[in-house]
C-alpha cells in the first residue's frame, strides 16, 4: 500500500513537470493538476505535497476548501447539552464527591 500511495505522489509530481516543461508563460495550472495535488491530501501531509510539487501552500490550501470535504466524510454533528437544575449544579458549584 504504501509503495503504491508513493508511486502516485511521484506520477503526479511527473505530471506537474511535464506540465511545467510544456507550458508557456504563466500560464495557469489546469484543474485536472490541481485535482490531483488535492486528492493526494487524503495519504499524505500537506506539507509533503506542497514541496513535492512545488506548489504553493495559500494556493494548495484555497484549492482544498474549494473542493469540499473528502469523499465518504460527514460534518460532525453537534448537540447542545441541557443543564439539569439539580443541586449542585448552579454556577460556580463543583461536585466535590
Amino acid at each position: 500500500m504504501r509503495e503504491k500511495l508513493l508511486r502516485d505522489l511521484k506520477t503526479v509530481r511527473a505530471d506537474f513537470d511535464a506540465w511545467r516543461q510544456r507550458r508557456t508563460g504563466r500560464e495557469r495550472i489546469p484543474d485536472a493538476l490541481w485535482a490531483a495535488a488535492v486528492g493526494l491530501l487524503d495519504h499524505h501531509p500537506f506539507g509533503v505535497v506542497c514541496r513535492t510539487l512545488r506548489l504553493s501552500p495559500r494556493d494548495l490550501r484555497q484549492r482544498r476548501t474549494a473542493a469540499g470535504p473528502p469523499a465518504g466524510t460527514s460534518t460532525p454533528r453537534f448537540e447542545r447539552l441541557s443543564r439539569t437544575d439539580g443541586p449542585g449544579s448552579g454556577p460556580g458549584r463543583r461536585d466535590m464527591g
